[in-house]
């Protein structure tokens, strides 16, 4: 897949405005509720007009302002799968899936709703409706819709939010494998780093209508562009601090007290912001302290712990099981693991 994007969109007071391109077969469009992530998705399928900019898919243009070019939704060849599923009540498995073939004929219609029906484990379903099927099985049902026309490009809109949390890991587990199984290449939306990163070989991310970083997961995820990017891939700790010493191997930063060793060249008295998981934190009791345990949530197969610091910043950090309530209160030493955080200068 070669999908490229650069666009300005208006909904409301909502102002999009949107530039990157995807060379992998997966991709995630990340970020927080309310950044566009939806607006983009329904500008590449044709369900929102841009108010200018390009968008082409493997060399053909969809979309460009400048060439007057806006080809239909029908002629796009884009599958798209919504939030909330948008299945027809009043239509079986079968003809939900057939929805989408309308004007192909009878013969390769049914072949391919039966082709799709196999694929996507929905035998002995076909002549149910909606209201009889498992959220899991409804999901499937509008993903087989989507892809029942063989799109050159599927998109799918949070396709796990409305699913509880057992039958969200089941799913994914299943949507893993229908990768190997369906050549279809996938732009994926989601407000949820660990989905994205387990699904998708690339990640944009998206916040208040502009692209913040896109590129392979493992660049992102790990190299955040900006403090803001680092916030949206799970980085819960972002603190002010000032390079204390720079060497051959990176610099030390002075971060509430805690001093942080960063792969980075940056210039000893500089203000920088550093950001690092909960993860990355080793929290020890210790006289030294640099730390008071403030507050624990127990997660069921970790605590975290909440700490404040010296000068009253906060630190989040992971904790065994075998730390309880009797602990609040006490002094901490905290470091982080070299080579863990990422730190830009301010």
């Amino acid at each position: 897949m070669s999908l490229r994007v650069d666009i300005h969109a208006s909904a409301g007071s909502f102002d999009l405005n949107v530039a990157f391109q995807i060379d992998s077969h997966t991709a995630a469009l990340l970020g927080p509720s309310g950044s566009g992530k939806t607006l983009t998705l329904r500008a590449i399928a044709g369900l929102l007009s841009p108010d200018y900019g390009r968008i082409s898919l493997d060399g053909e243009f969809l979309y460009d302002s400048r060439h007057s070019i806006d080809v239909p939704i029908r002629k796009r060849h884009v599958g798209y799968m919504f939030q909330d599923y948008a299945l027809f009540p009043h239509l079986t498995v079968a003809e939900n899936i057939a929805f989408g073939l309308r004007g192909v004929p009878k013969d390769e219609a049914k072949d391919l709703v039966s082709w799709t029906i196999a694929q996507l484990r929905l035998d002995g379903l076909d002549g149910r409706y909606p209201s009889r099927l498992s959220g899991g099985e409804r999901q499937r049902v509008a993903l087989g819709r989507a892809l029942a026309p063989q799109p050159r490009l599927l998109l799918l809109d949070e396709p796990f939010s409305a699913l509880d949390v057992p039958t969200r890991s089941a799913l994914t587990e299943e949507f893993l494998e229908m990768r190997a199984t369906i050549d279809v290449p996938m732009l994926l939306v989601t407000h949820d780093i660990g989905e994205a990163y387990a699904l998708c070989d690339e990640l944009i991310v998206l916040d208040a209508g502009h692209v913040l970083q896109g590129g392979a997961k493992d660049a992102v995820f790990n190299h955040p562009a900006s403090p803001q990017a680092a916030h949206l891939v799970g980085m819960q700790n972002l603190l002010r601090g000032s390079v204390v010493e720079t060497s051959a191997i990176g610099a030390v930063v002075e971060a509430a007290g805690i001093r942080i060793r960063l792969d980075a060249q940056i210039k000893t008295g500089s203000a920088v912001r550093v950001a690092f998981r909960a993860g990355a934190v080793e929290a020890t009791r210790s006289s030294r302290r640099n730390a008071t345990l403030e507050r624990l949530i127990n997660r069921g197969t970790h605590v975290t712990g909440v700490f404040s610091t010296l000068d009253g910043a906060s630190v989040i950090a992971t904790l065994g099981q075998s730390v309880d309530d009797s602990l609040l209160g006490t002094g901490w030493q905290l470091t982080v693991r070299n080579g863990a955080a990422i730190g830009w200068p301010v």
